[in-house]
């Protein structure tokens, strides 16, 4: 008993001068002495906070929350520390309540109570900012995707008006070429020699090529043809 409580000592003279990880050997080599001196436990619990062994400080504290003939009240606001310290902020508001309710006298609890709400208030005000935020990423995806269909659709419309562009110039084109062939055969038609009218020079050619019955045969011919073209001329006045 005589030699943990020496090595107490020299502990909390370590922790005073901040040489928290020394001090901790020490408080270690106490228990070793006596595993239940939970002097030594409070004291290690202490100096891995100070060395940010937060995990280690948290679970020796609710350790020794279970033992008789310990502080509460400075275990509940160590406790509720290391847990704020964690970034735990409702259970840190747990152990200082709780420390309050010990001693409500305890300004220290009561400071840090009310800084730890605060900080839960941020918590929620940051986790429904987040939300928001979420939900308007996923409106505005919402919203692009349905420009893009409607693109989609508008080039399809704009697809559909450059079909029915290139059927009606193509119906154009054909009706023109038709227009044109016909123009063209009618003006073939116009520039082909009628039949049966024969120019004065052809006719005397072919006279000069036949005898003299054959001539007054094709004389008669073409005076009868001279009559008829004088008759058609007077039927179209």
């Amino acid at each position: 008993a005589q030699k943990e409580r020496s090595l107490i000592r020299e502990g909390n003279k370590l922790y005073k001068d901040s040489l928290f990880k020394e001090s901790l050997n020490k408080y270690l080599d106490a228990l070793a002495e006596n595993p239940e001196n939970n002097t030594a436990k409070y004291n290690l619990a202490n100096s891995l906070y100070k060395n940010n062994q937060l995990n280690e400080a948290e679970k020796l504290y609710e350790e020794l929350l279970k033992s008789k003939d310990v502080n509460l009240e400075n275990i509940h606001y160590n406790l509720g520390n290391t847990q704020l310290k964690k970034q735990e902020y409702q259970k840190a508001v747990d152990n200082y309540k709780k420390t309050l309710k010990l001693n409500p006298q305890n300004k220290d609890a009561r400071y840090n109570l009310s800084y730890a709400l605060s900080k839960m208030k941020q918590e929620d005000k940051k986790d429904n900012k987040d939300k928001n935020d979420k939900k308007e990423n996923k409106e505005n995806k919402d919203n692009k995707d349905n420009k893009e269909d409607k693109d989609s659709k508008d080039n399809k419309d704009g697809k559909d008006n450059q079909d029915n562009k290139d059927k009606k110039d193509k119906k154009n084109d054909s009706s023109k070429d038709k227009k044109k062939s016909d123009n063209q055969q009618d003006k073939n038609q116009q520039n082909m020699p009628k039949p049966n009218e024969l120019s004065k020079e052809e006719a005397e050619k072919m006279l000069n090529n036949l005898d003299d019955n054959e001539k007054q045969l094709l004389q008669k011919l073409i005076q009868q043809q001279m009559q008829q073209q004088k008759y058609k001329s007077d039927k179209d006045w």
